[in-house]
């Protein structure tokens, strides 16, 4: 151990010892500017406490900014999968336009068909009616030459017997 005397006090302490193991000594042996040291002591140490809150708050901090720069990141990511779907859904909408125009298309063109067809079968049936209202009126125009032709073969065989008779008659006389 080592004395030592100075204006500020006597202090003694093991040779070759640290700084903490001199405080110690002085507080043992009650030098002058032990409570100076005490205060700087106290000083130091709440100086540390914030440094070392201070650093926790970085750390914090620094794991905020890291959360922050995630969350961004994955907001960045969901941005362009979103960009990525919203062309898809755009590429698919004009394709389904695409397919509603070109069926609407053939179903216009099927139904002017169908309506040409229609047109040309109200035509076949307006040609039947015209030509069933022309066999009737032939069949009218036939059963009254058939019974104008019955009345005149009655006639003229009417009048060939007559004639006959009247031959025969001649013939006889």
């Amino acid at each position: 151990m080592t004395v030592s005397a100075s204006a500020s006090g006597v202090s003694a302490g093991v040779p070759g010892s640290s700084g903490i193991d001199q405080e110690l000594a002085d507080v043992y042996s009650g030098g002058a500017h032990f409570l100076d040291r005490a205060r700087l002591l106290g000083e130091r140490k709440a100086a540390a406490e914030q440094a070392l809150a201070d650093l926790e708050l970085g750390k914090a901090a620094r794991s905020a900014l890291d959360d922050a720069a995630k969350a961004k990141a994955d907001a960045e990511s969901d941005l362009r999968d979103a960009a990525v779907a919203r062309a898809d859904a755009a590429r698919e909408r004009e394709d389904a336009l695409s397919y509603a125009t070109n069926l609407k298309a053939e179903a216009d063109a099927l139904m002017r068909k169908a309506e040409a067809e229609w047109a040309e079968v109200e035509t076949a049936r307006a040609d039947l009616r015209i030509a069933e209202q022309n066999a009737k009126a032939a069949q009218v125009k036939a059963t009254k030459a058939e019974q104008a032709a019955h009345k005149r073969a009655a006639r003229l065989r009417n009048a060939a017997m007559v004639s006959s008779a009247a031959i025969a008659e001649i013939e006889v006389d």
